[in-house]
């Protein structure tokens, strides 16, 4: 009954029931499975990455403009201490990007990043273990080194970020923390040859 039923409607409306169809599953998939499999893979590779606890709060995609937002993200050592961390980081990527042949964004923001550098005891520093491999894979036969894709960033935001700096070696332990930084970029491209200039603006508490 169904199947003849739908056979006798109107070849526009067939058409308007198949686009209803694929927005329905466009917007399921972009605002809840999307999210979801970030999310998912992030805590599954990024340990064994880093080498350390990772948490995420959470993580939203808009499908409609492509944007992707996580929040409540961190880094912690094995006791507990955060060794980096940022309430916000938010990505809107441009369609635009198929005609200028470039990575465009309209903006990525990040709100209260944090890093922690400690100069341990043994005379190394805390995210040493993030560039030594004990065990290092054989090297692959030498290529000729691909360029990076060109990119375009209409606007470029950190706020509010802080880098604390600990030396353990000294005997009273010296900590200092270096807070706020702001920096905000407009118009930041790798394109070469581009004419038009850079704007730049960055502010410390001093």
């Amino acid at each position: 009954m169904t199947t003849n039923a739908t056979a006798k409607l109107p070849k526009r409306t067939k058409w308007l029931l198949t686009i209803a169809v694929i927005m329905v599953l466009y917007t399921v998939i972009g605002f809840f499975v999307v999210p979801a499999i970030v999310k998912a893979q992030m805590l599954k590779r990024l340990p064994a990455l880093t080498k350390r606890q990772v948490a995420i709060e959470r993580v939203k995609f808009n499908p409609y403009v492509l944007s992707l937002t996580i929040d409540g993200f961190s880094l912690k050592e094995t006791n507990g201490d955060v060794f980096s961390s940022f309430g916000e980081l938010y990505v809107n990527f441009q369609l635009s990007s198929i005609f200028k042949r470039a990575w465009v964004f309209d903006e990525i923001s990040l709100q209260d990043p944090f890093a922690q550098i400690i100069y341990l005891k043994d005379g190394t520093f805390n995210f040493a273990n993030l560039v030594n491999n004990p065990s290092p894979a054989p090297a692959p036969p030498p290529q000729k080194p691909q360029p990076p894709p060109p990119v375009i960033v209409y606007h470029l935001r950190i706020t509010n970020a802080a880098v604390a700096f600990s030396d353990l070696t000294r005997k009273e332990t010296f900590n200092v923390r270096y807070q706020p930084i702001n920096i905000n970029l407009t118009d930041f491209t790798t394109l070469r040859d581009k004419s038009s200039p850079y704007r730049i603006a960055a502010t410390g508490d001093s």
